[in-house]
């Protein structure tokens, strides 16, 4: 139920940010995420890296460091000039979690120290 919601939110705000101007969609608003471009960015790629680091089996220091390496080069904001390519790379995240079957089956938990592991999905700091 909570993922249909998502779905049906994400959905809603896409078609309302239809009618922003390229202007309107990448101007510079001055908040954590630049613009609504880079927000879009944000909200897409972090369900992305969740999809991944959940159907990763087990967890080191050099897969966390390659999974934000590689959402840094997939998640670039300046790759997506338009919702339309925002829009292309949300649905390509969708189908992924569909074949995963990401939001129909519950995660796989079997102890308190599985979820402490599971919970630590936290970028280190750049000081930025």
């Amino acid at each position: 139920m909570l993922y249909e919601y998502d779905r049906w939110a994400n959905n809603r705000v896409l078609r309302a940010l239809s009618a922003l101007s390229p202007e309107q969609f990448t101007r510079d608003l001055g908040g954590s995420f630049r613009s609504v471009r880079d927000t879009l960015v944000h909200i897409i790629g972090g369900e992305w890296g969740w999809l991944v680091y959940w159907k990763e089996p087990s967890y080191s220091p050099t897969f966390l460091t390659d999974l934000w390496t590689r959402h840094d080069a997939l998640f670039n904001p300046d790759a997506f000039p338009n919702l339309t390519a925002v829009q292309l790379r949300w649905a390509e995240v969708e189908i992924k979690q569909n074949l995963a079957g990401y939001f129909t089956q519950p995660a796989e938990v079997t102890s308190s120290a599985d979820y402490s592991q599971k919970s630590r999905l936290v970028k280190p700091s750049t000081g930025n």
